[in-house]
Parts: structure tokens; C-alpha cells; sequence
């Protein structure tokens, strides 16, 4: 299971140690536990950011989530993205941004209209 989890295909095994080190199993599993508990850490950092603002400001920040995904990739697994990968994430990025925008436009304007009884 941790092997799939970390990047291990079927049919190759991870090495352990003879010495009685840390070998690759402990230290994937332990960049599983991290991976995992930055994941929680990162989820209620964002519900407690959209309880205090609202929605349409914060949507584009979101998008940083893919950003990121892709630094800690290459940080902690080594592995850069292919090109299909940046492209396909620049154009999630830029539909992100782009209806942010337009939501806090629309939220302006509404504000600015008068209230009708």
C-alpha cells in the first residue's frame, strides 16, 4: 500500500536496509504522514479563511492549490511536470482567476444597485 502510495510500480520492490538504518520504505512512509497531515493542516486553514471572507474574494487563491501541488512534487518527490501537466494547470490557474474577477465585479455592481422593497 505505501509503495503505490509513493510512486511504487507493481513488481518493484523497495529496498531495506541491512544495517539497521532508515530505509526507502520508512522514509516514503514517512512523506506519506507529512503529505497527509499538511493536507488537514491546509483544509482548515481554508474553511476558517472562507468563514471570515467571503467566497468571490478568495476563489482565486484556490487555484494556488496547483501551484503548490506541483512545487511540493518536484520538492519532495523530485519528479518535474511534464509540459501537457504546467499547460493543463496554467489554464485551470487562468479559469480561476478569471471567474474571481468577474464574481467580484458582479458583487460590486449588486452592492452599488439600489435595494428595492
Amino acid at each position: 500500500m505505501v509503495g503505490a502510495a509513493a510512486g511504487v510500480g507493481a513488481g518493484q520492490r523497495i529496498a531495506e536496509p541491512d544495517d539497521g538504518g532508515v530505509g526507502d520504505a520508512e522514509i516514503l512512509e514517512a512523506r506519506q504522514v507529512l503529505t497527509q497531515l499538511a493536507g488537514g493542516l491546509g483544509q482548515a486553514i481554508v474553511g476558517r479563511a472562507y468563514a471570515r471572507e467571503p467566497a468571490s474574494r478568495l476563489a482565486a487563491f484556490n487555484y494556488a492549490g496547483v501551484v503548490f501541488t506541483y512545487l511540493l512534487e518536484v520538492v519532495l518527490f523530485r519528479r518535474v511536470p511534464a509540459a501537457h501537466q504546467v499547460a493543463g494547470a496554467l489554464i485551470v490557474i487562468a479559469a480561476g482567476i478569471l471567474v474571481s474577477v468577474l464574481s467580484a465585479r458582479r458583487g460590486l455592481a449588486a452592492a452599488d444597485a439600489p435595494i428595492e422593497e
